[in-house]
């Protein structure tokens, strides 16, 4: 922001001339001490600033009530050297006091045994039988801790050790505390108690403590007691008291279990006689005969007879092939001899040969003898009439194949008869067999639950006998050699921190009282009266802004930038009574006078006049009060903060209105005062689009929300306007200008009509330049 930003903010009028003359009268008090003028004294009372804060705005702090924080190091060492007696003699009493309070209490010893609960069950016989097994669940093993603690434990342990007639554990022993100390004061008998069981489990569980051992199933049973050797007789009872009752109450559940198995066997045994019984009647009633693997006869009939019609129809299809065949070759006239059914006959086999020897005689005769010899034609008709008998043969043959034909089709429709009925008596079966099947299922569920609860009980019976304990003690107590309680050393050692750190707080609040003594005595020698005030008192003028404070010269300031910046917190965080020419004191005026808002700028009226020097003066003196602050350098022409604190940052604010980068990458933290400073010098003359301005202003209003005090450096009035109007956002207007610079008539007339609430710092160091001076 620019200060051209806030103009339509105002209206032009003509401030009074005789302001700016009557600051030229006015000193300020320095650090040496110098008198203000009477001048000053006069005009004390119209000059106080009056900026109506919105919010309630607190006082502006005085000298005395300013930080007094600003001790480096070596004063805080030299101070606790000067009050070095003061730390000793608390340390000496706080030590002291540790040991007379540790030797008085009585001694008390700690033994510690340590018992292993298993995981899992060390189960003699079955899984699981009796009851669920320890799992790693830490639940389980805190469950475990709780009954080491229960009266059924705890009561085996009075019983065993006798502590009933034990003074220390029966609650017999005489009272103590305040209120029998009262009683003895009032000269009444001490109150008597008498022993009870009650009141020995009393004592004995708050001097028990047991513990699970970090990442194990180990449990610290750990009893105190003022004899080290019943400290650790006590823990070893304990332990062996919890083993004991475990190992008695897993018979008893053994017990309790197997008495409940018995009757449910009763009851199991009956209701699987009956379900057996129902099947048996069912299949009697229905002629359900199972054969083996639960198959029923129907079932097997009708298998075999399956089975029985494919060979059949395989038969008769083989002799209807054979009979077709010999039939054609018969029918062809060709030798029918050669087929399949002939070549089997032994008869067709026979002639065959006999054939075969008679033709080839025939043929031997005809090659010697003439055709009408007698041997020749016996010959002939020799093979005439085996041919005969082969046709003969062969005609029986095919009578007896289709005989065989008529014979394989017979049996196969006898067999699909046979077939038919039992497939319609097997559908009727069917039926019948669901309810069967129901029945079976019934009576095999109950049958294997009776026998699951028959191993069951048998599995109890013995684990009423074999009992193996789920904990078990690896590490017996042994009288301590050293007591456990008081911890002599640990609260004399504590004793001498807390004495050392009282001693130390106590050294620096008497050397600060000292230190401010010495100032007031110093202010006071100096001070012409008790009224004078610190800042000189400037002029109020009849119209236009108040005047809030003069600032004066800063002397011996640095060459560097950025160590002016330093030198300048080093000043506001310097004691009272050091400070250099009055400049924290008008500092924190004017800090004072702006308390109740939230977004202040500031202006000059050109270089160099102190704007960018008295926006981080108001962080700084913001910062030291608590404050969350952020400082915005809106200086176009000399944006001096963004080039000493500002040069690492990411982006600039150019960039932002372009898009190319976040605002949140304009922010950056000074970490020497903490203190936020956001860039937004730079681009003068630059006009972003309305969108992304919107973005922007959007999120500064989110922003400014996380802060206590914004401080917005304007710089130079006459320069021109940045990309980012902040005039919506601004509070309060602060003109800082030398009493006779250029331009300031013209500025006042700008801040007189201001809707914001507005006011006046002089710049008292003339001619001298500020830290804007330093490029």
């Amino acid at each position: 922001m620019s200060w051209p930003n806030l103009t339509s903010l105002c209206r032009v009028d003509t401030a009074p001339p005789h302001a700016v003359e009557r600051v030229r009268h006015a000193t300020c008090t320095t650090s040496s001490g110098k008198a203000m003028t009477g001048q000053e004294d006069a005009t004390a009372m119209s000059m106080q600033p009056r900026l109506p804060a919105p919010r309630a705005a607190a006082p502006a702090p005085s000298a005395d009530e300013r930080p007094e924080a600003g001790y480096d190091l070596f004063a805080l060492l030299a101070m606790l050297r000067r009050k070095w007696k003061w730390i000793a003699a608390t340390l000496a009493l706080f030590v002291s006091l540790a040991v007379v309070v540790s030797l008085s209490f009585t001694p008390l010893y700690t033994a510690t045994a340590e018992v292993l609960v298993t995981p899992k069950r060390n189960a003699v016989i079955g899984p699981n039988v009796l009851a669920p097994a320890l799992g790693s669940d830490i639940l389980m093993i805190e469950s475990q801790a709780r009954i080491l603690t229960s009266d059924a434990v705890l009561g085996k342990v009075v019983e065993k050790e006798n502590l009933l007639a034990d003074e220390e554990f029966n609650g017999a022993r005489p009272t103590t505390g305040p209120r029998a100390f009262l009683r003895r004061l009032l000269g009444r008998a001490p109150e008597e108690s008498r022993p009870t069981r009650a009141a020995a489990l009393d004592v004995l569980r708050k001097r028990l403590d047991v513990r699970r051992a970090e990442r194990t199933f180990v449990l610290e049973v750990r009893v105190t007691s003022e004899d080290p050797a019943k400290a650790a007789r006590l823990a070893n009872a304990v332990a062996e008291a919890y083993i004991a009752d475990q190992v008695e109450a897993r018979r008893e559940t053994s017990r309790r279990v197997g008495a409940l198995l018995g009757e449910r066997l009763d009851e199991l045994r009956q209701q699987v006689i009956a379900a057996e019984a129902r099947v048996a009647e069912f299949k009697r009633r229905h002629a359900i005969i199972a054969t083996r693997k639960d198959q029923l006869e129907n079932e097997a009939r009708l298998q075999r007879l399956g089975e029985e019609l494919v060979k059949a129809r395989a038969r008769a299809a083989a002799a209807r092939a054979r009979h077709e065949a010999l039939q054609a070759a018969l029918r062809a006239g060709a030798a029918a001899e050669a087929t399949v059914a002939a070549a089997r006959s032994p008869v067709i086999a026979r002639l065959r040969a006999d054939y075969t020897r008679a033709a080839s005689r025939a043929a031997s005769l005809g090659e010697t003898l003439g055709p009408r010899h007698p041997r020749l034609l016996a010959a002939r008709a020799e093979v005439r009439r085996i041919e005969r008998l082969i046709r003969e043969e062969l005609k029986r043959l095919a009578g007896a194949i289709a005989a065989e034909h008529q014979a394989a089709e017979a049996e196969v429709a006898a067999i699909a008869r046979n077939l038919e009925s039992l497939r319609k008596q097997a559908g009727s079966t069917n039926e019948q067999r669901v309810r069967l099947r129901a029945l079976e299922r019934e009576a095999a569920a109950l049958r294997k639950v009776y026998e699951t609860m028959l191993n069951r009980a048998r599995e109890s019976g013995e684990a009423q006998r074999l009992q193996i304990p789920q904990a078990r003690l690896i590490s017996p107590a042994l009288p301590p050699r050293y007591p456990s309680f008081p911890k002599k050393k640990m609260i004399v050692a504590l004793a001498g921190l807390l004495g050392l750190g009282l001693g130390m707080a106590l050294a620096l609040l008497a050397a600060a009282r000292e230190d401010r003594r010495r100032a007031a005595r110093l202010r006071a020698a100096h001070a012409p009266s008790r009224r004078r005030r610190a800042i000189a008192p400037v002029a109020r003028p009849d119209e236009g802004p108040p005047v809030l404070a003069g600032l004066p010269a800063l002397r011996d300031m640095p060459p560097d930038g950025a160590a002016r910046l330093r030198h300048i917190q080093d000043i506001l965080a310097a004691p009272v009574g050091i400070d250099r020419a009055g400049f924290a004191d008008a500092v924190f005026e004017v800090a004072g006078a702006v308390a109740g808002h939230h977004v202040v700028a500031i202006g000059a009226t050109g270089a160099a006049q102190g704007a960018t020097t008295l926006s981080w003066a108001l962080a700084v003196a913001a910062t030291m009060r608590g404050r969350r602050v952020l400082v915005i350098d809106a200086d176009q022409r000399h944006p001096q903060l963004k080039r000493l604190l500002a040069s690492q940052a990411r982006a600039d604010v150019r960039a932002v209105m372009l898009g190319e980068a976040r605002p949140e990458e304009l922010l950056l933290r000074d970490p020497a005062t903490g203190i936020d400073l956001l860039a937004l010098a730079g681009a003068a003359g630059f006009r972003p689009d309305a969108r992304r301005l919107e973005a922007v202003h959007h999120w500064l209003a989110e922003l400014f929300g996380h802060y206590d005090l914004v401080v917005v450096d304007s710089g130079d009035v006459r320069a021109g306007q940045g990309p980012v109007d902040l005039a919506p956002f601004v509070e309060a207007m602060l003109l800082i200008a030398r009493p006779a610079a250029p331009g300031l008539n013209a500025a006042m007339r700008m801040l007189a009509e201001a809707p914001v609430d507005t006011g006046v710092v002089w710049n008292l160091g003339h001619d001298r330049p500020l830290m804007e001076a330093a490029q």
